[in-house]
């Protein structure tokens, strides 16, 4: 079985459409093809296609699927209605997922996954339970939507999942022989272009797919089915290629990585003392903050820890704690991280070696800081010690030769 995402940071984009008709399409080739609805709180399926069914439970207690143009499909739609409103803990929409992928009656060449909006926890969750299957992901994309499109893309160039290619979704109105374009100028190429992925196509407004859709038949005209034609051609073209965060989840380590990285941690402590003034990068960046300060080195995995440091920035210096008494400030990554951040650089999995921020470790839960007020401290503590060159460019000279294998 290879499965393939179709998502968009974006909500309101067209994905399930897209979805829907790359799994019909996928079906016309002759692949027996699953669609899963992973959007549990917003699933549009029912809506979308007229259905008005109800999926069942065996007595095995695996979920039957519902069958729509030959496609077993699964929707939080089919399970509790359209009207009903759907609102969990994070934890159990994974939990959710993983049943259903695990405990439906279907035996797929080909699963499409109807994405939520957004790159959270739903997100990665289906990836991490479908990656010995993934291909990679359709992304939609909306002209005026750039901002979206671009996080989307950096998101899949940061945790390594591959792209399959972009769909411009809403990309011009025809009204007569003229064209409109109410969400401006198409951008898809020029956004393509920057991030090397490939253009599907593009797809306009359609006041005939409006009505389809009313009708209970989301399936494209034929004139339309360009870019829907060329995503399966691509995706019965593309391997299944393990997507690399999941990969460093299953990384290890050996006790002399270990010792390495506590040096670099005493080698970081000491340079801080000896080359900077302190006090007087307390004055210029407000980053006055006495309490005490956990931090946490682990393996990649976070489940093996490698070693600790409480410490205290003082207006004498930046001082190691051997009893802390309160500590109610920490910060936890692992050593490649913590690597990564010094060195400003990151090693991807085909060996490319792309710019890394201590934003992007933070924002994609690399560093895990706890604490009441932890959010504010953590983007203040981050840009005042390693995004100010005169800190971190003499800790790379120093600490580079042993770091720059760690990225």
């Amino acid at each position: 079985m290879r499965a393939v995402g179709i998502g968009s940071t974006k909500g309101g984009v067209g994905k399930t459409i897209i979805a829907l008709n790359i799994a019909r399409e996928l079906a016309d080739r002759g692949y027996k093809v699953a669609l899963l609805d992973a959007d549990l709180d917003n699933s549009c399926f029912a809506q979308f296609t007229g259905a008005n069914a109800l999926v069942n439970v065996t007595e095995k207690n695996t979920f039957e699927t519902y069958k729509w143009n030959g496609i077993d499909v699964f929707s939080m739609s089919l399970v509790v209605g359209r009207t009903q409103s759907v609102s969990m803990e994070a934890s159990r929409y994974a939990q959710i997922l993983h049943d259903v992928i695990t405990r439906t009656e279907w035996d797929p060449d080909y699963m499409v996954v109807d994405l939520p909006g957004g790159s959270s926890d739903i997100y990665r969750t289906v990836i991490e339970i479908l990656a010995e299957n993934y291909i990679g992901d359709v992304v939609v994309c909306q002209p005026l939507m750039r901002d979206a499109t671009e996080k989307y893309l950096h998101l899949h160039e940061y945790l390594e999942i591959p792209v399959i290619g972009l769909i411009e979704n809403m990309s011009w109105l025809q009204i007569g022989k003229k064209k409109y374009y109410p969400f401006g100028r198409s951008t898809v190429e020029e956004i393509a272009k920057k991030y090397n992925v490939p253009v599907l196509g593009k797809i306009p407004l359609s006041i005939e797919v409006a009505e389809r859709i009313e009708q209970g038949d989301p399936i494209f005209p034929e004139e339309l089915r360009g870019p829907i034609k060329e995503a399966c051609t691509r995706i019965e073209g593309a391997r299944i290629q393990k997507p690399g965060f999941i990969t460093r989840l299953i990384s290890t380590i050996d006790e002399k990585i270990k010792a390495q990285v506590e040096k670099a941690l005493v080698q970081f402590i000491l340079i801080a003392n000896k080359v900077y003034d302190v006090n007087k990068l307390r004055t210029e960046t407000g980053f006055r903050d006495e309490r005490p300060t956990l931090l946490l080195i682990t393996d990649e995995t976070g489940t093996k820890e490698l070693t600790r440091v409480a410490f205290r920035l003082r207006p004498d210096g930046l001082k190691v704690l051997k009893n802390p008494e309160e500590l109610d400030y920490g910060i936890q990554t692992d050593f490649r991280t913590l690597a990564r951040i010094i060195m400003g650089k990151r090693r991807l999995s085909s060996g490319r070696v792309v710019d890394y921020s201590p934003m992007d470790a933070w924002l994609h839960g690399d560093i895990k800081t706890f604490g009441i007020g932890h959010a504010p401290k953590a983007v203040k503590g981050l840009r005042t010690l390693f995004e100010n060159p005169k800190i971190v460019e003499p800790l790379r000279a120093r600490l580079g030769g042993v770091l720059k294998h760690w990225i």
